[in-house]
């Protein structure tokens, strides 16, 4: 019987259903992984796929049917098959021969196994993998548990993360290796004196590496290639951390700080624990209790204090992202009973870590809710009060408007305003204009002196507006006549270019895409949609090109915006950058965070552009943003505007530095110049026009609705 198989340095093993695989992984490392399915399941958990910096010390034979083995410098595995019911029995040894580890051989009227799966409902299994115990041995490591003991030898360890325990199920032996229980599944570990005996209670394989060295810092070295390497702290992060259980609010925060400032005790990181954030799994702060936590990190930053925020793993039923998070099969799941796995101020489940597209979304949530900096919305951070002011062009319609809107705005404030609107909207309606009649939240008139309810009147079938007025009772005050007054004003040519502007909705939706780079992003995303690409993929020489139910041009970014703002295109996915420089008339609904760059000033390395007294000159392709930029900065430059490669302009003398769109920084560094100032960050965003949004707004909603859960995926 042919019981191994050796290809491509992989020794495999098949017997009684069982597949498995020792294989190099590292330096003087090997990883065996088995399973009960024809082939073992993917899937990484901590390890990452290392090379081995010398290939030579990898050697693997077949000595005979029931002996072979693997080396891979100072680690061998011994591989042998029983005769009492092909049984395989592994060892493991060093470069001197000394053995490491063995598992238990084969127990036969014991029933003793090695690897002894147990079927569970489902598909998974209930593992035992056992070794042969070493007495003499002594064990560290495992991670963090309440207990003083250091030497974890005799020790039972739950293998599950709970308050103030982390379980890293790996450890250094004495004997000269380290092993890591490469599974994410609970369990237990049973360090015993006559076996080691390590439990997982539901995983569809066996998965554990084991390294040799020797010494404990070689051990630990190869372990860190393998998982991965953490980078250098930053000097803050050396310093004081100061926390407590709990800070109620954004006070109570600045006030502490304020007492470390005061009394002169350095202070370097303040960690801002728990229920910052209305529920579980909004990973954001509290608007309530935190209304303005850009304000205070920058406070914070004032007094040479770094900011730490609590991160915590599970999700609320009343989150704001449970159900996405749900739907996205992004959570731990619920083998059998009622789906609560934590009950903590609600029920709570937890986000599946194993889940790569689950790390993803919080990542992208965290980055975006603690980090984000931009524009006049940017600079405000992607958070629930800018999420609610890029909802605003999309809150219009009937009555419902209203009650989605009292949902979002919870203050007196707007409750007032709120009630009010209804009263106003009842009242119309049982003058029989319901038909006539659509509340807009989005609504925004350029003249201060409105203190009410504004309207925008528009001719049948167009975006643009006839007809605008309100309420401003204190207008007339001013004149020293105070009074309620309401007014409106017809405009004569807009009802006459009405005319020519009346949108066509018997088309379909048409989205003007920007090629290149940012072309090839939204395919993905249209993919992830479940839409057919097939036809944009392979475009040729045409211009307008069908995606399912909608239409696609395809066009530079400028004419992007052009499009959209003339309505031949509904819908238009274009860089922040040339909205910032170009666009004025639509709606900016979505930031898709697909092509990520920032807006810097760059200089030639080594200079100092804010030195000096003399007047400096810029180079840009976007002069609007330069200018703007150094307008902030109450800075008076010449800028001048540049087509081609902006780079060139420092170095043939004609600027002091340049305003560009910054990647990677490789470009600027091949042509010696360096970053001086980040100005913002850009990405993708989704640009509606005015009329389209009010003509066709579900169609629209429909698809903004399924691009938005596509760019989260």
């Amino acid at each position: 019987m042919n019981f191994f198989e050796l290809t491509n340095h992989h020794l495999y093993f098949r017997n009684d259903g069982e597949l498995l695989c020792v294989s190099p992984w590292g330096d003087n490392s090997l990883r065996v992984q088995s399973s009960l399915m024809d082939q073992i399941p993917e899937g990484e958990i901590a390890l990452i796929s290392p090379e081995v910096s010398d290939a030579s010390a990898i050697t693997a034979g077949i000595t005979d049917e029931r002996h072979a083995f693997m080396a891979n410098g100072k680690i061998r595995a011994e591989l042998f098959v029983q005769e009492w019911g092909n049984a395989l029995q592994i060892s493991f040894y060093n470069e001197k021969g000394s053995l490491l580890l063995r598992e238990i051989s084969n127990g036969a009227a014991l029933g003793r196994k090695a690897r002894k799966y147990h079927a569970l409902p489902g598909g998974d299994y209930h593992l035992k993998v056992s070794f042969t115990s070493n007495s003499e041995e002594k064990i560290y490591g495992m991670g963090q548990y309440q207990q003083e003991i250091f030497d974890l030898k005799g020790c039972n360890l739950e293998l599950a993360h709970r308050n103030s325990q982390i379980s890293i199920p790996f450890y250094v032996s004495s004997l000269g290796y380290g092993f890591l229980w490469h599974n994410a599944a609970i369990g237990e570990v049973h360090f015993g004196t006559n076996t080691t005996e390590w439990i997982a209670s539901s995983t569809k394989k066996m998965d554990y590496w084991i390294t040799a060295g020797d010494t404990p810092a070689q051990i630990e070295q190869q372990f860190a290639c393998c998982t991965g390497k953490v980078p250098m702290m930053p000097a803050y992060g050396l310093g004081f951390w100061q926390c407590k259980l709990r800070y109620y609010n954004q006070k109570e925060v600045l006030e502490i700080a304020g007492e470390y400032k005061k009394r002169e005790i350095p202070l370097d990181v303040l960690i801002i624990d728990y229920y910052h954030w209305p529920h579980c799994g909004d990973w954001r702060f509290d608007e309530e209790y935190f209304p303005e936590p850009k304000e205070m990190i920058a406070k914070l930053h004032e007094m040479g204090i770094e900011t730490m925020v609590s991160f915590w793993p599970q999700v609320e039923w009343n989150s704001e992202n449970f159900e996405e998070m749900k739907q996205q099969g992004l959570l731990v799941k619920q083998v059998s009973g009622v789906d609560v796995q934590m009950t903590f101020h609600g029920n709570n489940v937890f986000m599946d870590a194993t889940n790569p597209r689950a790390r993803k979304y919080v990542w992208e949530k965290c980055k975006k809710n603690y980090a984000a900096l931009g524009d006049m919305l940017d600079r405000l951070g992607d958070n629930e009060q800018t999420r609610i002011i890029r909802r605003l062009p999309r809150l219009f319609g009937d009555a419902s408007v209203i009650d989605e809107a009292e949902k979002i705005y919870n203050d007196s404030d707007a409750s007032k305003a709120l009630s009010y609107l209804k009263k106003v909207y009842e009242r119309l309606c049982a003058a029989g204009l319901e038909d006539y009649i659509i509340i807009d939240l989005g609504l925004v008139n350029r003249s201060n002196y409105y203190t009410g309810v504004i309207f925008h009147g528009y001719a049948e079938g167009t975006g643009i507006t006839v007809l605008s007025g309100g309420r401003y009772d204190n207008l007339l005050g001013e004149f020293g006549m105070p009074a309620p007054a309401i007014g409106f004003a017809v405009e004569v040519s807009a009802v006459c270019e009405a005319k020519d502007e009346v949108i066509n909705v018997e088309r379909p939706i048409r989205i003007a895409l920007t090629k290149g780079r940012l072309e090839k992003k939204t395919v993905e995303l249209f993919k992830t949609m479940g839409l057919d690409t097939t036809q944009l993929e392979n475009k040729g020489r045409r211009l307008i090109l069908p995606v399912d139910k909608y239409e696609t041009v395809l066009s530079k970014a400028p004419d992007v915006i052009t499009y959209v703002e003339h309505g031949v295109c509904d819908i238009g996915i274009v860089g922040k950058d040339t909205i910032v420089e170009h666009g004025s008339s639509f709606y900016e609904v979505m930031d898709l965070n697909i092509g990520r760059c920032k807006f810097a000033l760059a200089c030639p390395k080594g200079t100092d552009f804010f030195g000096g007294y003399n007047r400096k000159t810029v180079a840009s392709k976007y002069p609007k943003v330069a200018k703007e930029f150094f307008e902030s900065k109450g800075m008076d430059v010449d800028v001048i505007k540049i087509e081609g490669s902006v780079e060139l302009a420092p170095l043939l003398g004609l600027a002091d530095g340049i305003v560009d769109i910054v990647e990677t920084g490789s470009t600027l560094k091949e042509n010696g110049l360096e970053v001086v100032e980040e100005i913002f960050p850009i990405s993708a965003r989704v640009i509606v026009n005015m009329a389209s949004m009010k003509l066709r707004k579900n169609e629209i909603e429909a698809f903004l609705s399924d691009l938005e859960l596509a760019s989260h995926v």
